[in-house]
């Protein structure tokens, strides 16, 4: 018999400038939940406020009480700030990790990846487990090799003033993963259920 689980595993695939796969890594456990998920969702399941520090480091109050609060995202479509994103940082994952250690921003500079639009798969259903990945791909057009050390997820709340941003998940990627320039990384991340 099973034991009913929750599960987070992620792994990042090289491309060349033609989209053919250079290489692919191996599935690995994300053992990296960070608190901004438990505040995040004890405030839904209480209705009561909770503070979460956002990615910049200050204090945010999830009020609960504001309509506007109860907005709650992963558009990682339109916004480098959220969603799947990709750091240098190696620091060991702790618990109270509110940002990566050190996020490759967005653009064709000088250590920065182009973010692409994210995409969901179809939720599925096998047995007793239900999944759906999220993916993302980052493309090096800096002019130099950048290697991802840590990979992670920002979801955004609204504070019933402006959208706000939180890591959820951090994971660093054992040895690194060399990106050189022309090439892309995605990254996939799966969340399943088992009952």
């Amino acid at each position: 018999m099973l034991s009913p689980t929750i599960k987070l595993r992620y792994r990042l695939t090289i491309r060349d400038a033609n989209g053919r796969v250079a290489s692919r890594g191996r599935w690995r456990r994300s053992r990296s939940y960070v608190e901004q998920l438990t505040h995040q969702l004890l405030g839904k399941f209480s209705n009561v406020d909770v503070t979460i520090k956002d990615t910049g480091g200050t204090s945010r109050t999830y009020d609960v009480s504001n309509s506007a609060s109860s907005m709650y995202s992963l558009n990682q479509a339109t916004n480098a700030l959220m969603g799947l994103v990709v750091g240098t940082g190696s620091t060991a994952v702790d618990i109270s990790d509110y940002a990566l250690g050190t996020q490759i921003a967005h653009g064709t500079g000088s250590g920065q990846m182009e973010y692409a639009a994210g995409a969901y798969s179809a939720h599925q259903v096998s047995g007793q487990t239900a999944q759906f990945t999220i993916t993302r791909t980052f493309i090096n057009s800096s002019g130099a090799s950048i290697t991802i050390n840590e990979v992670g997820i920002y979801n955004s709340c609204h504070d019933g003033v402006a959208w706000r941003y939180y890591l959820i998940v951090r994971d660093v990627v054992s040895g690194g993963q060399a990106v050189a320039n022309g090439q892309s990384a995605t990254l996939e991340y799966t969340i399943s259920v088992t009952a």
